[in-house]
């Protein structure tokens, strides 16, 4: 039998992680569809850093380096040019960098699907069962010295 592709069932994990959606803890704080982009809120259980152009991947290389390959769940929008960043809610420091901006209560972030790719929006790096976020203090001191290089 083989599952409906249009079925929009919750789970709470990337197809592309080695996890399965059975292992993850209750409370996840990620809400994903399996089969569609989805909206959700930030400001509640996270909190998104937009950085937009070229900025985008090297501070994606240098978070890379920085955490020995595991910067936490970032999500790429070809389409947008942007990579978002999901970080714990309360970080307090400023985002004042060209390109960057903290999407908190009020907006919108567009997290994919769980077991296929949008080919606009998809996972650059996935979240990890244990519900980690990007490492904020880190990413803000990546970006700071990403902007000023």
């Amino acid at each position: 039998m083989h599952e409906d592709p249009l079925a929009d069932t919750d789970t709470a994990l990337p197809a592309a992680a080695a996890v399965l959606p059975g292992d993850l803890p209750a409370g996840w704080p990620l809400a994903l569809s399996r089969w569609s982009a989805r909206p959700l809120a930030a400001g509640q259980d996270w909190d998104a850093v937009r950085i937009a152009g070229g900025l985008a991947p090297l501070v994606y290389s240098l978070m890379r380096q920085q955490t020995c390959g595991d910067p936490g769940p970032v999500v790429i929008d070809a389409q947008m040019d942007a990579h978002y960043w999901l970080i714990r809610t309360g970080f307090t420091a400023r985002w004042d960098f060209p390109g960057v901006t903290l999407l908190t209560n009020g907006t919108w972030v567009v997290l994919p699907p769980t077991v296929r790719q949008v080919y606009r929006v998809h996972w650059l790096s996935c979240p990890d069962a244990a519900g980690h976020l990007a490492h904020a203090p880190l990413l803000h001191a990546t970006v700071t010295g990403a902007v000023a290089s």
